[in-house]
């Protein structure tokens, strides 16, 4: 099984995260164990939660707070997904630096 790790910068309601919950709903999670990361939640996180997906909460209120590098360094060593699937400007910077420091082999943005 192939894990997916969904690197968002939030999950407020809008095209980028309804996008997401599309793509979740739909995956073949027989192939595909995704998880989703935020840099911090929103009103779309309850929603990822109940198609039963783990949802990883970063905490950070500031999108160029350091510590994010830190813990999102911190997550991929701990759930060692084959995949990065990043969406949104911050979370596509941040994830794909990371990713190849973490030696993800597949970063896509």
């Amino acid at each position: 099984m192939v894990k997916i790790l969904y690197f968002i910068t939030d999950l407020g309601i809008g095209g980028a995260e309804k996008l997401l919950i599309a793509m979740l709903s739909k995956l073949d999670r027989k192939k595909y164990y995704p998880v989703v990361c935020c840099f911090y939640g929103g009103e779309v996180l309850k929603e990822i939660e109940e198609l039963d997906i783990k949802v990883i909460n970063l905490n950070v209120r500031n999108k160029l707070d350091f510590r994010l590098f830190w813990k999102f360094y911190s997550v991929l060593r701990q759930e060692k997904p084959q995949i990065i699937h990043t969406h949104l400007f911050h979370a596509n910077i941040i994830g794909r630096i990371i990713g190849r420091l973490a030696g993800i082999p597949v970063v896509i943005s």
